[in-house]
């Protein structure tokens, strides 16, 4: 196997095993998922902290990505353009559900890890709704307007075993997917109070 696909393997590995073990998984149990030796690891990413500060990367990046808006070169949001970007979000979240489990993992069990990545949604929402001239109603901060949409975005995956258990499916399936991102789009976009 070369290089870039036993970096690949391993980093996958990492992420599949740190979202459903912890992020305190070991070394050894990431190497034994992606059936390779552990000096494998040592070798392309020195230890484990370079490990998990690859994987990180990794999803920041496939996170930004996905929640990013994607106008089709215009400025504006149309209905085409919400409904591109709900469909993209809610496949991300059950075609890569180890990201999602991850990004959990992150927000709760490593707070500087869980910050940067709260702070690269927070910031590349802000500056989206900066660019969306007349598409997005003006508020007064946009940096806590940011903030609380990813939140929502994010709180979802904090704390999804309470919203699992509370509305009895899961969010990382096709149909819980599309129901959590569709509603919670519909609440960003429409509201909820008539006046």
């Amino acid at each position: 196997m070369n290089s870039p696909d036993t970096v690949a393997t391993l980093r996958q590995a990492a992420l599949e095993v740190f979202a459903t073990d912890g992020l305190d998984a070991t070394v050894r149990a990431v190497a034994a998922h992606a059936g390779m030796s552990h000096g494998l690891i040592r070798h392309h990413f020195g230890n484990r902290d370079g490990l998990r500060k690859a994987v990180d990367q990794f999803v920041i990046e496939r996170i930004l990505q996905t929640f990013a808006l994607d106008t089709g070169g215009g400025v504006g949001l149309d209905d085409e353009v919400s409904a591109r970007r709900r469909e993209r979000v809610a496949r991300f979240t059950y075609e890569e559900p180890d990201v999602a489990m991850y990004m959990g993992r992150l927000l709760t069990e490593d707070p500087s890890a869980g910050q940067s990545l709260f702070d690269a949604m927070a910031n590349g929402l802000r500056d989206e709704l900066e660019t969306l001239t007349g598409a997005a109603r003006p508020h007064s901060d946009l940096q806590v307007v940011a903030v609380q949409i990813v939140l929502i975005e994010l709180g979802a995956l904090a704390l999804r075993p309470l919203i699992e258990r509370h509305l009895g499916f899961g969010l990382t399936t096709r149909d819980g997917a599309q129901r959590w991102v569709y509603s919670a789009l519909e609440l960003l976009t429409d509201g909820i109070y008539l006046a």
